[in-house]
């Protein structure tokens, strides 16, 4: 045989080759397509077992179309997507419970800029925007709420219902440890066509929140009204860091904003399981949001109404000035670390500054108890009333080792630290 005839053979078997495999490879993802869409009994009853999440639907090799189970209507999978991820009926009915909430806070100065410049003392004005949520209409009133970060320090405010109408309200009473403010606006000064245009929250229980559920944030995003951004829930019982405390709260990836504070996190049902509070702002960290859920502000809700402000009971607690997170196992195991509280950072002019108290430093008792947590170490701290002195058993690290001392601490008034801030 000639070696021109050899090649020939050769080429022809090489592409008969190459056929075969093309044709393997199409009828692998013809399987894959008849397997999801397969109407085979045996199949549709062995995914009984995960609640029938597979649905007997109709193909057709030449369109690749879907039919909708509920009315026989024909869908391509695009459009089946985009329709799993629509919500605007949710969003709609929604948006009617949810309000812009706008303040002016006046500031007196004298002396800086202003004063050195017009060689007088004078006040200027500062405005801050965020978002509330309607819960409740009672007989002169509806209530309104927010954080208390949105509202705090305003000498007036207002909310903007969701047809455009602005109403102004006043703040009924805070709770600065969780960041929560409730609102009051009089029923009086609400137009009738704006009270039936709006709606009541239904509130969710937080309790039963999984990783992986739908997470919709609605608010007034960086003051240009109404909007919406959807995510999932991302992790539950975040700890985040406070003065003297940590909070548990919701992580979502749904984009939460400037302007967005205060403002609903809701379910797929439309329920509100939190509200928007705190956006994670680093180089590289993306999608980390938190809310604080809904089962946490119920409680305090019912206190700020029981005690509203101005009340000496509210506004006056002891005061540590410390940022902290707990020390968990994983911790101890992998760093060599004692059980307790490390101390992230300190305060300036704070009563844990004064005693000594720095960064670094590993709380491990409160007045001869053992503590191994900031939940702890807050209730304790509770407890006492401002001007008590406390004793605080405290790991410090010197040359690679921890050794025991014990600081004494006078607790400051939240108060007065708070006032000395604001001036």
């Amino acid at each position: 045989m000639s070696k021109n005839r050899k090649n020939i053979f050769k080429t022809v078997a090489l592409t008969l080759l190459g056929a075969v495999v093309l044709g393997g490879g199409i009828a692998t993802v013809t399987f894959g397509i008849d397997y999801i869409n397969s109407k085979d009994k045996n199949k549709t009853e062995e995914s009984a077992g995960m609640g029938r999440f597979y649905k007997e639907v109709e193909t057709t090799t030449e369109s690749e179309e879907l039919v909708n189970v509920s009315n026989d209507i024909p869908i391509t999978q695009s459009e089946l997507l985009v329709k799993m991820l629509d919500v605007s009926d949710v969003v709609e009915n929604a948006v009617k419970f949810v309000v812009a909430v706008n303040c002016i806070q006046y500031v007196d100065y004298n002396n800086g800029y202003f004063g050195y410049y017009f060689g007088q003392p004078g006040t200027k004005t500062s405005e801050s925007r965020g978002t509330g949520i309607i819960i409740s209409r009672q007989e002169d009133r509806l209530l309104v709420l927010t954080n208390n970060h949105v509202v705090e320090d305003a000498d007036i405010l207002s909310v903007v219902f969701v047809d455009g109408k602005e109403v102004q309200g006043e703040v009924l009473g805070t709770a600065p440890d969780s960041d929560i403010a409730l609102v009051a606006v009089p029923l009086e000064n609400i137009e009738e066509d704006t009270l039936q245009s709006i709606a009541i929250a239904v509130m969710g229980d937080s309790d039963t929140v999984k990783v992986g559920n739908a997470a919709i944030a609605i608010g007034n995003a960086l003051g240009y009204g109404q909007s919406v951004t959807t995510g999932v829930v991302s992790a539950i019982d975040r700890e985040v860091e406070m003065v003297d405390m940590t909070l548990k709260l919701i992580q979502t990836d749904a984009a939460i904003n400037a302007g967005n504070s205060g403002g609903p996190l809701i379910n797929a049902s439309g329920e509100v399981i939190g509200i928007n509070s705190l956006k994670y702002s680093s180089t590289g960290v993306e999608g980390m949001c938190y809310a604080i859920p809904i089962n946490t502000a119920k409680p305090i809700i019912e206190e700020i109404l029981n005690n509203p402000r101005g009340t000496e009971e509210v506004e006056e607690k002891p005061y540590l000035g410390i940022y902290g997170f707990d020390i968990t196992f994983q911790y101890q195991f992998m760093y060599g670390m004692p059980a307790g509280i490390y101390v992230s950072s300190v305060e300036e002019e704070s009563p844990a500054e004064a005693a000594g108290l720095e960064q670094g430093d590993i709380i491990t008792s409160f007045n001869g108890t053992a503590v191994a947590s900031m939940e702890e170490l807050s209730r304790f701290i509770a407890e006492c009333t401002p001007g008590d002195t406390i004793e605080l058993g405290v790991k410090v690290l010197k040359r690679n080792t921890y050794h025991d001392t014990t600081i004494s601490v006078t607790l400051g008034n939240s108060k007065d630290y708070v006032d000395e801030k604001q001036n």
